[in-house]
């Protein structure tokens, strides 16, 4: 477990690069994030509102990905 507020910070003030975890969720898991940190690529599951919000965000680069 982490408290994701401090991990960022730390991440955000590291001289040199800093990976977060494989995989993370809340105890709760009504999400899942992926990072593949050596393509540079997040992926995140979790609700429809959740994906919207993200897809919406002014800051924040998302791909369309349909899985069958």
């Amino acid at each position: 477990t982490f408290d994701l507020g401090t991990m960022l910070l730390a991440m955000l003030g590291a001289a040199e690069r800093q990976f977060t975890p494989a995989y993370w969720w809340p105890e709760d898991r009504s999400w899942v994030v992926w990072t593949d940190w050596d393509l540079e690529g997040t992926k995140v599951f979790g609700s429809h509102d959740l994906v919207q919000s993200l897809r919406n965000h002014p800051n924040i680069e998302t791909l369309n990905w349909f899985m069958p």
